[in-house]
């Protein structure tokens, strides 16, 4: 059945960009829109919601694993953009760029 678009239930999909700045304008569109669905990326299928996540590397997602954990010492904000993990403690402190596990250590104090 080449060429022949069956439905199917799909629980989630895994999308390769070829090129980092296409991911990024996705990326852009998503937080334009707010919630997306098929429909507004201009896929067919249901009128079903769109979660995006982003496939980190090892050494990023234990950085960010290691990273929650500075939520115990009053950190609120602490989130990924283009590969760099993020934190901050309140709404309008400077955002800090989190490089390794020593910084967080730091952190912590």
């Amino acid at each position: 059945m080449f060429g022949v678009l069956q439905k199917l239930e799909v629980s989630h999909a895994l999308f390769a960009f070829p090129v980092r700045v296409s991911k990024i304008s996705l990326w852009k569109k998503k937080r334009a829109r707010g919630t997306s669905t098929f429909r507004d990326m201009e896929l067919d299928g249901e009128k079903r919601i769109i979660y995006i996540n982003d496939d980190l590397p090892r050494e990023i997602q234990d950085l960010l694993r290691s990273t929650k954990e500075l939520r115990k010492t009053g950190f609120r904000y602490i989130w990924v953009k283009d590969g760099n993990v993020l934190c901050r403690k309140t709404e309008h402190s400077k955002t800090i760029l989190i490089t390794s596990t020593s910084q967080i250590e730091q952190l912590k104090k």
